[in-house]
């Protein structure tokens, strides 16, 4: 009866030492689901903001490249004489019949 009673005690041993193994093993394969959970997640978020930011350039470079006609300007042309003014060394030149022809008077 004494080795019924001391295997007994051994088995219910062994039983309480695999369910803690099972759960600290539970407890480790449902942080890994975790984790796997939120790269993934993550990952689908990266896609899709690569997604957009490349849908917007095209979007952009449509728009830039979409009226590729030439615009006409009307251009104004002025004829001023001009004089050079090479006092002192300088090489300034003026336009005639204005108030501003000498430096540092």
């Amino acid at each position: 009866m004494a080795d019924l009673k001391n295997i007994e005690n051994k088995v219910k041993k062994v039983n309480e030492l695999a369910n803690e193994l099972a759960y600290k093993a539970n407890n480790e394969i449902s942080i890994l689901k975790h984790k796997i959970t939120c790269l993934t997640v993550l990952i689908g978020l990266l896609f899709i903001l690569g997604a957009s930011v490349s849908i917007y350039a095209i979007h952009s470079f449509k728009e830039l490249f979409y009226s590729m006609e030439i615009e006409e300007v009307e251009t104004v042309t002025y004829d001023n004489e001009v004089e050079q003014n090479t006092d002192n060394g300088g090489s300034n030149y003026f336009v005639n019949n204005s108030n501003n022809n000498k430096i540092g008077e």
